[in-house]
């Protein structure tokens, strides 16, 4: 019984895998670089493992094979073919050197020989070759061709040429570039260049047919034949109009490599750039050779603004405004300097946006930047006002922290004015009066001895003619008539202060 719920279990396993299994995408992926006898290429290696990724990244079962010769590239289709049967896609990839030789196009294995005709065609595969091998595998073929690069018996080229010499019959024969499919059923061939004409290797760490093809391989809802059209324009675009990669369709029905989804603005444009007839192209070069700028903005303003529709002289006009706008806000971002790499990032993302035709993604992270500046600017202001006040706080504490000086009298001296005392205190050698107290028997009222002190709480003078100063005749507002006599305290003898009479504003002013 349990063996039973066994096979069950394993049957249903299987019948759920099943789709799966049928459903699957395989990829052959070969690079040749290490060229013997004629000239050798740097990149093929670094874009073979970059689309190999991109592929895998897709669900796509990659296998990979680096500098293989004529016998080694055979057996690993052979293996290809007994391994990957039953997919439902086969994609394959090849990254070299290529020729068309009277009308066949082949692909170039590391151990090309270039001695004669004969010798190049039995030293090399043809295109056919592989178009009916990865057809047993599944029924939709992809072959993408990153090859012909860089005219591998052209001038210049000594360093890849070994100890052999080129064929004359292979020079008045064989041509480096591939030639047109004519018939691609149930595949669909992707050249990284037109027919008879090479592709570039690439200044950079990878070509620019492979760089834009594994970039835009996983694109949200397009199809494989609207992802090439994107690749063929970033290529065209990206080389000046020089190199332009062509597509030969015959696939029997559609294929997603990503899940569909909205396409970015880049992507629109590369697809309305397609869209473009040749005579616009050329104006649109021309316009851009002379500003020194990318395509890519001028073809976004082309399709933005309906250029088409114009005059070719107002089209021509209008095109220069927008490469002399797209100059001076390139330089303009070039100036801008950041101490934030966050804004630094962002405008140079919005420079590399600008220059691809992204007006609105540019504009988004020259945004986003602005909000990273603003902020960092109110954090600064909020700072600044905590440091102020903290610096206050601190400034006050340590006044309160010094040592106070004790107030050392010296001498003090008394003396009593009509129910009052007067005294004279010398601090530090200064002398110096000060009313203690005066507090009249009528009304009980505080009242300085001196008009220009004024009392605790602010109280007014006793002075009625002149606030603030002492009378000329010398008497002070609430002393009586006649002073009591004043007594010394250094000996016995006494003497009588003179007699003053108070002037008649004084008078009136006691109570």
């Amino acid at each position: 019984m349990i063996a039973l719920i066994r096979i069950v279990v394993v049957l249903m396993a299987l019948a759920g895998a099943w789709p799966a299994l049928a459903a699957k995408r395989v990829a052959l992926v070969f690079s040749a670089q290490k060229y013997e006898f004629i000239r050798p290429l740097k990149n093929p290696g670094r874009d073979a493992a970059l689309v190999a990724e991109a592929l895998e990244k897709l669900g796509f079962a990659v296998t990979i094979e680096n500098d293989r010769d004529l016998r080694r590239m055979r057996r690993a289709l052979d293996d290809f073919r007994a391994d990957r049967t039953g997919a439902e896609v086969a994609l394959v990839y090849f990254a070299g050197h290529g020729v068309e030789i009277s009308g066949e196009n082949r692909l170039l294995p590391v151990n090309a020989d270039s001695s004669s005709l004969a010798a190049l065609k039995a030293s090399t595969i043809a295109l056919d070759e592989i178009r009916a091998a990865a057809a047993t595998i599944a029924p939709s073929v992809l072959i993408v061709l990153d090859a012909c690069r860089d005219d591998p018996f052209g001038a210049g080229a000594a360093e890849g040429r070994s100890a052999k010499a080129l064929g004359a019959d292979v020079q008045a024969t064989a041509n480096p570039g591939f030639g047109r499919v004519g018939r691609a059923e149930n595949a669909l061939f992707a050249f990284a260049a037109a027919p008879g004409a090479t592709a570039s290797d690439g200044d950079g760490a990878n070509s620019p047919f492979s760089a834009a093809f594994a970039s835009l391989l996983a694109t949200d809802g397009l199809e494989i034949r609207s992802v090439l059209t994107l690749v063929q324009q970033q290529v065209y675009e990206a080389s000046d109009g020089r190199q332009l990669p062509y597509v030969e369709s015959g696939l029997p029905k559609l294929f997603f490599a990503a899940e569909t989804g909205d396409l970015p603005e880049r992507e629109r444009l590369l697809l309305a750039m397609a869209d473009v007839t040749p005579d616009m192209r050329a104006e649109v070069e021309r316009v851009a050779g002379d500003a020194g700028m990318p395509l890519g903005p001028l073809y976004g303003a082309l399709i933005a603004a309906d250029l088409q529709s114009l005059t070719a002289d107002e089209r021509r006009a209008r095109l220069e405004d927008a490469a002399a706008a797209f100059v001076k806000t390139r330089d303009d971002l070039r100036k801008l300097a950041a101490d934030d790499p966050r804004v630094a990032d962002l405008r140079g993302r919005a420079a590399q946006a600008l220059a691809l035709g992204a007006f609105d993604e540019a504009r988004g992270l020259l945004r986003s930047a602005f909000t990273v500046d603003d902020a960092s600017r109110q954090a600064l202001k909020a700072n600044f006002v905590d440091r102020t006040l903290s610096a206050a706080n601190t400034r006050a504490v340590s006044a309160g922290a010094a040592p106070r000086r004790a107030r050392l009298f010296r001498r003090r001296r008394r003396i009593r004015v009509g129910g009052g005392i007067v005294s004279r205190d010398r601090i530090g050698g200064a002398r110096r009066k000060r009313s203690l107290a005066l507090d009249l028997a009528a009304g009980g009222t505080r009242r300085s001895l001196y008009p220009d002190r004024p009392v605790g709480g602010g109280a007014a003078n006793l002075r009625s003619d002149a606030p603030g100063r002492r009378h000329p005749s010398g008497c002070l507002a609430g002393r009586p008539a006649v002073p009591p006599r004043r007594r010394r305290r250094f000996g016995a003898a006494r003497r009588r202060l003179p007699r003053r009479r108070p002037h008649q504003g004084c008078l009136g002013a006691l109570p």
